[in-house]
């Protein structure tokens, strides 16, 4: 009988490891899952405000003109990552991504763009240029 109460006890903490176990498993995947989202949301809205910039430009026509727009920085757990951004002039898309944990994460944006017009990005300032020449 007393090997048989501590066999049951040995079973029942058993359990209970492995059930709190796999809670924090799965809690830690919700964790990772969230912050990938909060990153992609990041890129939503820095995308979005590079197709409106870019667009924006397209009103002014008729003048030649300079123009620049600071690309905010990207935050993820306890560090900041700058936004790579590759515009594909031929597609008129921009495609801002960010490499994190070996993982790259990335939001595509369609813009309307001028004939005219001249675009570079500068990693390193984070700076985005729009020239005009016409």
């Amino acid at each position: 009988m007393r090997g048989q109460i501590s066999l049951d006890l040995l079973m029942a903490v058993l359990a209970t490891i492995i059930v709190l176990g796999t809670f924090a498993v799965v809690a830690d995947d919700i964790q990772d899952n969230y912050r990938e989202m909060y990153v992609q949301n990041q890129l939503k809205k820095v995308s979005s405000e590079l197709s409106g910039f870019l667009t924006a430009t397209n009103a002014l026509n008729d003048i030649r003109f300079s123009t620049e727009l600071k690309v905010p920085i990207i935050y993820y757990k306890d560090t900041k990552a700058k936004p790579n951004i590759t515009i594909d002039a031929d597609q008129n898309t921009i495609n801002v991504y960010v490499v994190l944990d070996g993982k790259t994460i990335s939001q595509e944006t369609q813009f309307a763009r001028s004939p005219n017009a001249v675009i570079n990005y500068d990693f390193e300032s984070r700076t985005l240029k729009v020239e005009k020449i016409a």
